[in-house]
């Protein structure tokens, strides 16, 4: 009768435990420099101020999703800081994202398979360019919410690019102006507090659904029928919530990750303690 109540349990792991198994858990992939960049123009300029450490890297499940962690090196010279058209590359990438994605063993990219910048925005890693010395490394994390269960099986390989929907290339010297960059920082600061405001909201019914979760894990695990049944409006629930968090997906805050993977943890703690 246990099996049977798992049996419905397990049709939520959309956003559930699936970081907690200990075989399968990361992919090794090999990275060499500049290659990984897209061949587009805007992924183009980004190669002026960033390369990437070649090496192995490891891209691991992380609760229902994936994470990577790249190094990036200063590529920047300190005399070409001070150039116009620097400034207004750095001012237009500062307005897209940062993504990597994964791609398949005939360099095919994978279905819903973007990762985006983790605790930080491409916006920061130029100003860490803009502030850094040449040569200088530092870490940054790339992940995505939830996975589909096959996705890390068939990744091969990764490309890094840069992504925007409103700033096209030619419109560099216009974003590179003192007036339009100030007027521009001021909306986005407008919007990202919006966006942090609803965000908080999303990532407080996230854990409370993990809370009802847990508890109907632990009704589960003492073979209690009631949680055939109320699995179902779980199952509504995470449905609503995977969705939600679609829209924002790659757009979290610092803040915003920790609160989601403190929740993730919370989860995965608490099923290991009931599978004992």
């Amino acid at each position: 009768m246990r099996k049977a109540i798992y049996f419905f349990l397990s049709l939520m792991l959309t956003l559930a435990v699936a970081g907690c198994g200990k075989g399968g858990d990361g992919k090794t992939i090999k990275v060499e420099g500049m290659d990984v960049f897209a061949d587009d123009s805007l992924t183009e300029n980004l190669k002026d101020f960033i390369d990437v450490e070649s090496g192995d890297y490891t891209i691991a499940k992380s609760g229902a999703g994936l994470e990577l962690t790249m190094k990036f090196e200063s590529e920047l010279m300190s005399s070409a800081k001070e150039e116009a058209e620097t400034k207004a590359k750095a001012a237009q990438l500062s307005k897209c994202k940062l993504v990597v994605m994964l791609l398949d063993k005939d360099g095919t990219e994978l279905s819903e398979g973007e990762m985006f910048l983790t605790g930080a925005t491409l916006k920061d890693v130029i100003s860490w360019v803009m502030s850094s010395d040449l040569g200088d490394k530092k870490e940054y994390k790339f992940s995505m919410i939830t996975a589909p269960k096959d996705l890390l099986e068939k990744v091969n390989s990764i490309k890094i690019y840069v992504k925007s929907d409103q700033i096209a290339v030619d419109d560099a010297s216009a974003i590179g102006s003192e007036d339009s960059v100030s007027e521009d920082n001021n909306e986005e600061t407008a919007e990202t507090d919006a966006s942090d405001e609803d965000f908080d909201e999303l990532l407080n019914e996230y854990e409370e659904y993990y809370d009802e979760y847990i508890a109907l894990l632990d009704k589960a695990a003492n073979g209690d029928m009631d949680a055939i049944t109320e699995s179902q409006g779980l199952m509504e629930k995470a449905q609503s919530l995977a969705e939600k968090f679609e829209k924002y997906h790659g757009d979290m805050t610092a803040a915003q990750w920790a609160k989601f993977e403190k929740v993730q943890m919370k989860l995965i703690n608490a099923a290991q303690k009931i599978g004992r």
